[in-house]
């Protein structure tokens, strides 16, 4: 974590970026295969494709997390709803989307750890970090700005064409990444699936339901890392944290 944290203070010179925090939605997100042709998988170690939809169905095989999407034959049936995680009125939950995989095997994935655009891999520690560059898949970089703050010793916000913004800052100690997110580009389920695999290098923690806070909290890497997730108002609040 360490580690992380001081290439974060050399990268800032270069780049940086995300903004602010209540959440959390009561009922299911909406069906994200519904009109969609293709998803991919952002589970951390893969989504497993069963014969039938449900969570006992027959394991065929497990989809990797990668850039490779899979074809959507079949959207979620409503009905077959399944809940993964649950904390609080927090869930990440979802249907069962019959696909066609890269090696051409048919069967249903939970749709939860699915999204739209493709996951983050083969990242070269250039110029943006990676929570950055896995939202820049979603809506294109915009300006940055330098941020000015008592005991900051670095920081800058980021803004994004969707209206998102990212400010990143940097203290003795530790440093932080807040980004902002209108509601209408990612629900609160789907940036915990987006961002979780990318900031724990270790196993993180189960989801926590903070009620002072309004939100969902995963802590990982050895106490050293976390993060929350909080809807507020028409925006999606996704703080990252990591200590020295």
């Amino acid at each position: 974590m360490l580690a992380r944290s001081l290439f974060f203070l050399l990268s800032l010179s270069l780049w940086a970026s995300c903004g602010s925090k209540k959440e959390s939605r009561p009922e299911g997100e909406a069906s994200i295969s519904a009109g969609a042709q293709r998803l991919y998988v952002h589970a951390a170690n893969g989504a497993v494709l069963r014969k039938t939809p449900a969570k006992d169905g027959e394991k065929i095989a497990v989809v990797p997390r990668d850039t490779v999407p899979v074809m959507v034959l079949a959207p979620a049936d409503p009905s077959q709803r399944y809940v993964a995680e649950k904390a609080g009125p927090f869930e990440l939950s979802g249907g069962w989307v019959k696909v066609r995989t890269a090696s051409d095997q048919e069967g249903y994935l939970f749709e939860g750890y699915l999204l739209p655009f493709p996951p983050v891999k083969g990242w070269s520690g250039g110029d943006m970090m990676e929570v950055e560059m896995a939202y820049s898949y979603l809506s294109k970089p915009l300006k940055r700005e330098k941020l000015e703050e008592p005991d900051l010793l670095e920081g800058y916000r980021q803004h994004y064409q969707d209206g998102a913004f990212c400010d990143t800052k940097i203290y003795n100690g530790g440093s932080t990444l807040i980004f902002s997110i209108p509601a209408s580009s990612l629900t609160p389920q789907q940036a915990l699936v987006l961002f979780r695999p990318l900031w724990f290098r270790e196993v993180a923690g189960p989801i926590e339901y903070d009620p002072d806070l309004g939100g969902v909290t995963i802590s990982g890497d050895g106490g050293y890392g976390f993060m929350s997730v909080v809807l507020k108002g028409d925006r999606v609040v996704v703080e990252l944290g990591a200590a020295d």
